[in-house]
């Protein structure tokens, strides 16, 4: 089975290497540096279509050979259909530039798809209380979430490798943890992500040959999330759909943060900038491949908590986001330093 899963990988992430191949070396979409670009170079963008290419064929492979019930999940196929209208819209703003109520109506629009294929969070664990059932207010949370958590991810995706090496770790560590509970099927879809995700990588490592584009960061981030509820949707706890969350807890973080500092600055908050703190701390000349490789070690942490969550207690699994949360706080604190340091 181990050998059969390692080529399986070897596959879809040689598909997934050969799409964003082909999109920088024909240079089909390109993406000139500017204000806000953390690259000097043209460089081509829309290389996560090879993410999305691999990960079809590879749910395809599932359902032909191994995982049958896969496809014939209604709560897969929200995941399924929710992500390809969410990368929709990204492809469709990496052709041109878009308003960012565009994107956000193709969000809607997916999320409501999945939730039209049985993907709802009816249940959550609240710290000191328990499990509550959310009754009415199930569809407008599910609708935040599916949305809140493709734009963080969308956010996030600013420098060389960073949006694709999460995606390793997050998805890598997500298969790990479904194994541990014994969902073999939703597992192998997380595998397949990460894989589509590992033979971008490759092309995208600094300094990037071809970026993922919008494409392939809502894609993901929108897989990610549905995946979330997919896992969860039995638990009785309401503590599985907290998975996800914790494995990003970085991307979620910085876009909180970042987004809360701006409105105290009387920003538009839904303005395109760059002061997000992984932006910050290589504009300051840590560089890429520092910056991408730290955030990447804190993913990893992030993911064996996460494996500590699976494996105890519905009581004691949240304060795992304790140490979570203290580490972002130490990582905000440092890169303030940092650019203090840089400027005197």
């Amino acid at each position: 089975m181990i050998i059969a899963i390692a080529l399986y990988s070897l596959v879809i992430a040689a598909i997934a290497g050969a799409g964003a191949w082909l999109m920088a070396r024909n240079r089909v979409l390109m993406d000139e540096p500017n204000e806000r670009s953390s690259h000097v170079v043209p460089t081509a963008r829309g290389g996560g279509v090879g993410i999305v290419v691999a990960s079809l064929l590879g749910f395809l492979a599932l359902g032909i050979h191994g995982h049958p019930t896969v496809i014939r999940d209604p709560g897969f196929l929200g995941v399924l259909l929710g992500a390809l209208i969410a990368a929709a819209g990204g492809l469709a703003d990496d052709v041109r530039s878009r308003s960012y109520s565009f994107k956000l109506g193709f969000q809607v629009a997916a999320a409501a798809l999945a939730m039209a294929c049985g993907l709802t969070i009816d249940r959550l664990y609240f710290p000191g209380i328990g499990p509550l059932a959310l009754g009415w207010f199930a569809p407008a949370l599910t609708l935040l979430w599916l949305v809140g958590l493709t734009n963080a991810y969308n956010f996030m995706d600013g420098i060389d490798g960073l949006a694709a090496g999460t995606a390793v770790v997050a998805a890598g560590f997500l298969t790990v943890a479904l194994i541990v509970l014994g969902q073999i099927d939703v597992g192998s879809v997380a595998s397949t992500l990460a894989a589509a995700s590992l033979g971008f990588l490759l092309l995208n490592l600094p300094p990037a040959r071809v970026f993922m584009g919008d494409v392939g960061s809502q894609f993901i981030g929108f897989a990610l999330a549905a995946l979330a509820i997919l896992m969860a949707r039995e638990d009785p706890t309401g503590t599985l759909i907290y998975v996800v969350p914790l494995l990003l807890f970085h991307f979620v973080f910085d876009t909180l943060f970042t987004a809360f500092r701006r409105w105290r600055a009387g920003e538009d908050v839904t303005a395109a900038h760059r002061t997000h703190l992984y932006q910050r701390l290589t504009h300051a000349g840590f560089g890429h491949g520092r910056a991408t490789l730290a955030l990447c070690a804190i993913g990893v942490a992030q993911g064996l908590g996460a494996l500590w969550l699976v494996q105890n207690q519905p009581a004691l699994r949240l304060a795992i986001f304790v140490p979570a949360l203290a580490l972002q706080i130490v990582y905000a604190l440092a890169v303030t330093r940092y650019e203090q340091r840089v400027i005197e």
